[in-house]
């Protein structure tokens, strides 16, 4: 059967048209595929934790650990403690955003780091690492970051210590051991309010107690230092020269809701504190027996009380850090049983 010129044009623009449409129709369907994977997803875990200028375990808040898994689409599935829960993630520019089902979390996020800020509402600062990002542009926007992927957790840690810039960014290296650094003591604390105020001085002589000397009590010993226990007072070490003080409890972890004391000694070393999240911050500059402290208390985030106080020695220093809810008043920096265990502390 022979076609007619004209009824091939015919059948020719009917394909031609059919070839566009559907070339058209790929490209729409090109455009609406999967959005860019965000280039911080990964699978990050707890590192450390910075509270009150003091560098915590993970393990001393989170006995099972903590870790996010940031995954595309804003899908998270965050590990707290043993308790999985599936909730949400943003980022803008550096900062990064964590809520659902009870929490609610922001922070800074690149290079494979991240910093969560405030976490628990105590002031408490979680330093996190990806140890593989899913995705090689991350932190930049361009082709890579050397410092994306460094090997595992536990090797950044030992680098750290050593002196290595292993983070890169928004973490820095505050995991580094930094017990025997060599640190002068501000005599002027930095405790800036928002209204530019840096005074802090206070009635600092009204936390001794001249009834301390007669207080009485068995003596704590550990490897580093000695140091009274009164009665009713719970002491448990927390190291070689560290012991946790606490009253009304038998049980160490209650340290997380109840008062305590930690009394620590740093041999061979000079001693700094770091009190600028304190709120009305009032100075302490007085002597405890043959030992003089210095350091400021204050309110600190999440409705709790805080102090922090040096005591200077030729070979090191006393460093006494306390923290406790606002409604608990079990250690009282101003009682006699207090004042008589500062003045107590014997390092070896």
């Amino acid at each position: 059967m022979r076609i007619k010129k004209g009824e091939k044009m015919r059948k020719a623009g009917k394909l031609m048209a059919l070839l566009t449409a559907a070339l058209m129709t790929a490209g729409m369907l090109a455009g609406c595929g999967k959005p860019d994977p965000d280039p911080n997803s990964g699978v990050y875990e707890a590192v450390t934790g910075q509270m009150m200028g003091m560098t915590i375990s993970v393990e001393e808040i989170y006995e099972n650990g903590v870790s996010f898994d940031l995954q595309d689409g804003g899908k998270c599935v965050a590990n707290l403690d043993g308790e999985t829960f599936k909730i949400k993630w943003s980022t803008e520019g550096n900062k990064v955003h964590i809520e659902g089902q009870g929490v609610d979390l922001s922070g800074t996020i690149g290079g494979g780091d991240m910093t969560l800020e405030n976490m628990m509402d105590m002031g408490l600062d979680m330093t996190f690492h990806c140890d593989k990002l899913l995705h090689s542009d991350a932190g930049n926007g361009d082709s890579g970051d050397k410092n994306a992927v460094s090997g595992s957790v536990l090797k950044r840690l030992r680098d750290a210590k050593k002196g290595k810039d292993v983070y890169g960014g928004s973490a820095a290296t505050e995991s580094a051991d930094t017990s025997n650094e060599e640190m002068p003591f501000e005599n002027e604390q930095n405790t800036e309010q928002a209204d530019g105020n840096t005074d802090i001085e206070g009635d600092a002589e009204s936390i001794l107690n001249s009834d301390y000397k007669s207080v009485t009590g068995d003596i704590y010993e550990i490897e580093g230092i000695s140091l009274l226990q009164p009665s009713g007072w719970n002491y448990f070490q927390e190291g070689d020269n560290s012991v946790r003080i606490m009253v009304e409890t038998t049980n160490k972890d209650d340290y997380l809701r109840k008062a305590s004391a930690v009394i620590e000694w740093h041999p061979d070393a000079s001693g700094s504190i770091d009190t600028s999240n304190y709120g009305e911050p009032t100075s302490i500059d007085a002597d405890f027996g043959e030992l003089h402290y210095k350091g400021a208390a204050g309110s600190i985030p999440g409705g709790w009380f805080g102090a922090m106080m040096i005591a200077e020695h030729d070979d090191g220093y006393i460093l006494v850090t306390i923290t406790a809810p606002s409604d608990d008043s079990s250690i009282d920096v101003t009682s006699p049983e207090f004042n008589a265990i500062l003045a107590s502390v014997e390092t070896k």
